[in-house]
């Protein structure tokens, strides 16, 4: 009898001090890059076959909610699962645990598209849904309003720095750029009397991306608060097209 092909892998990450940003905390933008680096493991997993079925993907959207602030030198279990399957997309879902305590730290979902030789979404090879496991549903609400009018700017000029091997921005430096916009629109009092809200660290975001980033590109970074449901909308553009879109809260 054929064994059932392994529907979840898992790896631990020891986080480490240089990692915390000034709240003294592991920001968001590190457990994505952590969670990315789950999904590369598994990727290269023998017993784990997703490779057969998706070999070239771009990240167009994740959702991230973390429920628990993380330090220096915690060691985390992350796991990694395919969690939807759509025509020429798919979730690759995390579960963030606390080693010392089996705590749950973080649950995020990344959304990739499956991308052919010409560089196009292609449809997903068959058979990839026998590979399904449990979904994450995190509590991050996508944006729904463009930047109004008055939000609070800023240029950012992409550096080599902000670039990975693939030759674009990281999708994990774009909540950098998110987050450090929507707290210098803070500090500039953009935002009034939720400035001291807004110049906390962010627990949930949706992110999506629109376009890529590369090396001297000037993007323009709105920011602005949504509502009064403690969250902040941020945009990125660049020569008036959009790069990517966030909210934070």
């Amino acid at each position: 009898m054929p064994h059932s092909p392994l529907r979840r892998i898992e790896r631990s990450v020891t986080t480490r001090g240089y990692e915390m940003d000034a709240s003294g905390f592991i920001p968001l933008s590190v457990l994505a890059s952590y969670m990315e680096h789950v999904r590369w493991q598994s990727m290269g997993e023998p017993a784990y076959p997703l490779r057969n079925y998706w070999r070239r993907g771009m990240i167009r959207a994740q959702r991230i909610e973390q429920f628990l602030p993380v330090v220096h030198d915690e060691e985390l279990s992350i796991d990694c699962t395919l969690g939807r399957v759509g025509k020429t997309s798919l979730d690759l879902c995390h579960r963030m645990v606390r080693k010392r305590d089996g705590a749950l730290v973080a649950h995020a979902a990344a959304t990739a598209v499956n991308i052919g030789s010409d560089g196009r979404p292609t449809p997903l090879a068959a058979g990839i849904s026998e590979l399904l496991g449990e979904p994450v549903e995190p509590d991050a609400p996508a944006l729904e309003q463009a930047a109004p009018d008055g939000a609070w700017e800023r240029e950012i000029v992409v550096c080599p720095s902000d670039q990975d091997l693939l030759q674009h921005v990281n999708h994990a430096r774009y909540i950098d750029f998110m987050e450090d916009t929507r707290v210098l629109a803070a500090h500039a009092g953009a935002f009034g009397a939720e400035a001291a809200r807004a110049g906390q660290p962010s627990r949930r975001v949706w992110i999506a991306y629109e376009r890529q980033a590369s090396v001297g590109m000037t993007l323009r970074a709105r920011a602005w608060a949504v509502g009064a449901d403690a969250a902040f909308g941020c945009e990125l553009l660049h020569a008036g097209e959009l790069v990517a879109r966030a909210r934070l809260g």
